[in-house]
């Protein structure tokens, strides 16, 4: 890392410290906060934030829309027995979602070895399993928990539509026992009167969130983003939990 890179990198820790400091004391704390998706920036935001991100299902995956998450959702059991290629991801074989693999970029070569390729299925297969079995133990606990969701640009210009389809989601969490829980969907700051309106006497336990743009699809963990959109909200939204490791390599944080 070269001196302007070191300084810069310095300038930005501590004026995350600062934020920290002098932030006000968080509206609502929660055991767990989880992320939803619909793709990696909740948790790269979180990562960025806390500097810590505990492992759940839906962390690094890519989901086509709301209903495609209530559908997996339901039927947790299915999800992850099986995975066709979606470079540089894998798709479920039968779910609409994505997830990363552990191996790099280089495996999806047309050179690669296909070995390296079917070692990385493998691993995805084991990890989903056991990120299964947590997501089932957590629901059966009387934990707190707040899940993340960042509707698509596609669902922020439909609000009944999301309104409806995250009182689904809900009904979705709670079927699979989650009891002590919130949602809390990040839209975009244009959008937020709208959706507001719509859940205004839902009753739901529902939060809503903004932020001033969303970032693009190929680059969630480069930006353009609103770092201190996110900052806000992660202030506003605590959590108790804490890693058991302070050493450890998280994905996209090398």
């Amino acid at each position: 890392m070269n001196l302007k890179k070191s300084v810069a990198k310095r300038v930005t820790c501590f004026s995350d410290w600062l934020d920290k400091l002098f932030a006000p004391a968080p509206l609502r704390t929660y055991n767990h906060i989880i992320s939803l998706g619909f793709n990696c920036e909740v948790a790269f935001q979180f990562l960025e934030y806390h500097k810590f991100l505990e492992s759940h299902l839906f962390n690094w995956c890519y989901t086509y829309g709301i209903r495609d998450l209530i559908k997996a959702i339901q039927s947790l059991d299915s999800i992850g027995k099986d995975f066709k290629p979606s470079p540089p991801m894998w798709q479920d074989a039968v779910h609409m979602i994505n997830f990363h693999g552990r191996g790099h970029a280089k495996i999806w070569k047309p050179d690669a070895n296909p070995a390296l390729l079917q070692e990385d299925k493998a691993e995805l297969i084991s990890r989903v399993a056991h990120l299964k079995e947590k997501f089932n133990k957590l629901a059966n606990s009387p934990e707190t928990i707040l899940f993340v969701y960042k509707p698509h640009l596609e669902e922020l210009g439909s609000p009944e539509s999301l309104a409806a389809d995250s009182l689904e989601l809900c009904k979705a969490l709670s079927s699979r026992g989650m009891k002590e829980f919130d949602l809390l969907l990040v839209v975009t700051k244009d959008t937020l009167p709208v959706i507001q309106a719509q859940f205004h006497k839902s009753g739901a336990n529902i939060i809503i969130e903004s932020v001033s743009r969303h970032a693009p699809i190929e680059s969630v963990t480069a930006g353009p983003f609103d770092k201190a959109g996110w900052r806000r909200i992660w202030a506003k939204y605590a959590t108790t939990y804490k890693p058991t490791s302070k050493h450890k390599k998280y994905k996209f944080n090398q």
